[in-house]
């Protein structure tokens, strides 16, 4: 996530996959794996709410912290750059939820349920947001080709 800010604000850019990038079905590939990518992340929501998959839950939370970990090298295949309105919304969403992620309970060592339960209203109230920009920017992107 650092270098990934640092070379936006350097203004440094990997070459080939930004020639890569630039490819309509590069693009295409790389945000519906994207796409997926952060679909899978709400597994964890659903083993959570269903009551019988409660067991499995400290399996899917370990699976989901790998996951959004490895999120911004899968964003950076998909986008080097911010982008602009709407796209640099979403980047930024998407960038602060994953420190917010960062910032949970176990990394920090809080035991406050005030502060367990504002982080993880927040970090819902971040991915419902990233996930309907998913959306339209999905729309977007194949309305207009």
């Amino acid at each position: 996530m650092v270098l990934y800010l640092a070379q936006e604000f350097a203004d440094v850019r990997w070459v080939y996959l930004d020639d890569l990038q630039k490819d309509e079905i590069f693009k295409r590939w790389t945000g519906f794996a994207l796409g997926l990518f952060m679909l899978g992340q709400w597994s964890l929501t659903i083993v959570r709410v269903v009551k019988r998959w409660n067991e499995y839950a400290f399996n899917f939370t370990q699976i989901h912290k790998w996951m959004g970990a490895l999120s911004p090298l899968i964003f950076y295949v998909h986008a080097m750059r911010f982008g602009h309105a709407y796209l640099f919304f979403l980047a930024i969403s998407f960038y602060s939820n994953l420190l917010l992620g960062l910032l949970n309970t176990e990394q920090l060592k809080v035991r406050a349920n005030w502060y367990f339960q504002g982080w993880m209203i927040a970090h819902v109230a971040i991915s419902m947001v990233l996930s309907l920009l998913m959306f339209y920017h999905a729309y977007i992107a194949f309305y207009y080709e």
